[in-house]
């Protein structure tokens, strides 16, 4: 849904920049009630190993 939404905007022609799109991919999130991510996080060595044998 967000990449049909980009698509739409860039076919516009209207200049955006990467402040931009990051502001409408958080409103974007929001309106789907989507957690945001508050850090960059970390993953165990164990679980990215695990997920690396699949």
């Amino acid at each position: 849904m967000y990449l049909d939404f980009a698509e739409e905007r860039a076919e516009e022609g209207i200049p955006h920049y990467m402040k931009d799109w990051r502001a409408l991919l958080i409103q974007f999130l929001k309106f789907n009630r989507k957690q945001l991510l508050t850090g960059s996080g970390k993953v165990k060595k164990e679980v990215t190993g695990a997920f690396a044998q699949k």
